[in-house]
């Protein structure tokens, strides 16, 4: 399938986003109709309806935390599940993850945060910049210790910690993956090949792998890449990839890859290359993420929900309704029995992930008035 250029000249909203992290209007969530398939075209899919899970409740009151206008642009668990972090447009916060009680905040907004695998660090990412917090002792003083920070070459979209935890990857705006080692804080790479900005980043279960998604810019047209990690090599990949590659995730039993954009959501085997698309949202898919099982994958989407699905049959589960904008972030907790979600609505809502059912509401903000969206 080939989309039309309707919209040539229009500056992606990204780029809007990720420039003033003082006044996040835009996410970069509304994606432009300037597209084509990377190569082999798939078949056009016709988007499902699916009612949402008859066993969700209404959406419980949220815990009132609210400040100004702002939006939350991504949520992650420490790997014991205790600490839950907020990247949002006004400032970074940490929770405790059972209670909601805040801990602490930095005052300065971020588009993406990331735990070490150890939980000892917090990464944040602002503008051009990486900064590595020492988490380790925040729920004994409450304090947060500034270990360094890591330079970019432009701006940064998303931020993920190898699985061993000694580098950290940053999608750039300047089409490039940038890798650097996390003790000494020296740049390893560049990884190239990706022709619009990147979005979205992930290592490999194994950590020999690193793939990533971009935009189109309506030209050239490479959304999608893997690298080998050791030598930055690029390594084969299919086809079909979306136009536009808002997120990607790897299953952690490593036989499947997941990637969310403006076609909607796919899975991909990680051996044959084998594709399967997962119709039911009904706009575009801003935010992936697998359960730490691999059993479960969950869906954010710009159609304000998320969808659950079995990884095994590609079965939708549950479609959860409940936030009143854009859906930015998905994340599992590590014991798999709770889904977060963050959103334009400036709310963290957490989930049952077995059910769907919703269990709690973080307001953080009162949601940000977006701006509309035409390619006018």
């Amino acid at each position: 399938m080939l989309w039309t250029p309707a919209c040539a000249g229009v500056t992606h909203p990204m780029k809007n986003w990720i420039a003033s992290l003082s006044g996040l209007t835009s996410l970069g969530l509304s994606l432009i109709a300037c597209a084509t398939f990377q190569a082999s075209p798939t078949p056009t899919l016709t988007p499902t309806l699916i009612p949402p899970s008859p066993t969700a409740p209404p959406s419980p009151t949220p815990t009132e935390v609210k400040s100004e206008n702002g939006t939350v642009n991504q949520v992650a668990w420490s790997p014991d599940g205790g600490l839950l972090a907020v990247a949002g447009s006004e400032g970074i916060y940490l929770y405790v993850a059972e209670t909601l009680e805040k801990l602490t905040a930095l005052d300065s907004g971020a588009v993406s945060v990331a735990f070490s695998p150890d939980g000892q660090i917090l990464a944040m990412a602002q503008a051009e910049t990486v900064e590595l917090w020492d988490v380790s002792a925040v729920l004994q003083t409450g304090e947060l210790k500034l270990q360094r920070k890591l330079i970019g070459e432009s701006q940064i979209n998303q931020i993920t910690f190898s699985p061993d935890g000694q580098t950290l990857a940053a999608a750039s705006e300047d089409t490039r993956v940038h890798v650097w080692d996390v003790t000494t804080g020296d740049p390893v790479r560049a990884l190239e090949g990706l022709t619009g900005p990147v979005t979205s980043v992930a290592f490999s279960p194994d950590g020999r792998s690193l793939a990533a998604g971009a935009i189109t810019d309506c030209a050239a047209n490479v959304v999608f890449m893997i690298w080998n990690v050791d030598d930055g090599q690029v390594l084969p990949t299919w086809g079909g990839a979306p136009s536009t590659v808002m997120s990607v995730a790897f299953n952690p039993n490593g036989q499947q890859l997941a990637l969310g954009g403006i076609y909607g959501l796919q899975l991909i085997d990680s051996h044959t290359l084998e594709a399967w698309d997962l119709p039911g949202h009904t706009a575009s898919i801003t935010s992936i993420a697998y359960s730490p099982d691999g059993k479960l994958l969950a869906s954010g989407s710009e159609d304000q929900t998320i969808g659950l699905w079995d990884t095994q049959s590609q079965e939708n589960l549950h479609l959860l309704e409940g936030h009143t904008d854009a859906v930015t972030s998905v994340a599992f907790s590590p014991d798999g029995e709770e889904l977060a979600s963050g959103s334009y609505d400036g709310t963290v809502q957490f989930w049952e992930a077995e059910t769907g059912k919703i269990l709690r509401a973080l307001a953080i903000y009162g949601g940000w008035p977006q701006p509309e969206r035409t390619c006018g």
